[in-house]
């Protein structure tokens, strides 16, 4: 047996996504944010079309120079070009940002209603797990793993998204508890309706709102930590352009040239910059306090 449908309650919820959907375009700072992700992201797929160089390839000859139009962001102590590095660094930036992201996103959302929602025991040993994740630093986690495997994506990726599920976890439990014993919560348990289908047709859409916040903040600290790591030797392996190891070449080099620093920390602070004013955006979008003001 199927609930009632609510119009009234379906026309307020259609209400409600219409003003989210209108407070998010008309924040000033959107569609700022909105051009520099779309840069990053054409910029990554089709960074072999773009590239003028390719971002691996030697040229002693030309080593340290100033930007130009033949190279826009010059070039490092071994003549490559650091505007193509800097693009195809971003492929892998969005790599593992996405990818961590929605992995962590994928099943952090199910462990927080299980912990939610759940008995009191599953609750106590989801927090139990979470708090001992929590605990552990991600660079700590970073070194263990590294130390196991050896340094590469994979890791990289397994580090951050167990650090990550955690996070995702909490949120999704705080608001699945401010909502289990809400009326239509208690009306679907009164009919009978089975556990798995309270969880995933009447919690989970309601919980989701700040998690997609929480993910948007995410991506930019995720690729910030996959560049440290970088920086550090403990992620991505020379000759793979990243913006990490873009980094330690210009330390290695700073008196020589200031360039390679420069390239690499311009996309860093661009992309922190675009996903924080989209996701303050949606943060205004989905907070009805904000709508309202």
């Amino acid at each position: 047996m199927t609930p009632v449908p609510n119009t009234r309650l379906r026309r307020r919820q259609s209400r409600a996504v219409l003003s989210a959907i209108g407070t998010f375009s008309r924040a000033p700072l959107t569609a700022i944010g909105l051009v520099i992700i779309a840069v990053l992201i054409v910029s990554a797929l089709f960074a072999p079309l773009i590239a003028p160089y390719d971002p691996i390839a030697i040229n002693p000859a030309q080593r340290f120079l100033a930007p130009s139009l033949d190279h826009l962001l010059g070039t490092d102590q071994l003549g490559r070009d650091l505007f193509s590095r800097v693009l195809y660094g971003g492929r892998v930036a969005l790599q593992i940002a996405l990818s961590c992201v929605i992995l962590s996103f994928l099943i952090g959302v199910p462990l927080g209603l299980l912990a939610g929602f759940g008995p009191q025991w599953l609750d106590n040993g989801l927090l139990f797990v979470f708090d001992a994740v929590r605990s552990f630093p991600v660079v700590i986690l970073a070194l263990v793993m590294i130390t196991v495997t050896g340094p590469s994506l994979t890791t990289i990726l397994i580090v951050v998204v167990v650090a990550k599920i955690p996070d995702y976890a909490r949120v999704v439990r705080a608001q699945t508890q401010s909502l289990r014993n809400a009326t239509f919560i208690r009306t679907s348990q009164a009919m009978g309706l089975p556990f798995w289908r309270i969880l995933l047709v009447h919690l989970a859409p309601n919980v989701v709102g700040p998690v997609f916040i929480l993910a948007s903040m995410d991506i930019p600290v995720v690729i910030t930590i996959e560049a440290g790591l970088s920086f550090l030797g403990l992620g991505v392996r020379p000759p793979t352009p990243s913006w990490g190891t873009i980094l330690n070449d210009g330390f290695s080099f700073i008196q020589a040239t200031p360039w390679p620093i420069l390239a690499g920390c311009l996309p860093l602070v661009l992309i922190t910059l675009g996903f924080t004013f989209v996701g303050e955006a949606l943060r205004d979008a989905l907070d009805p306090k904000t709508r309202r003001r």
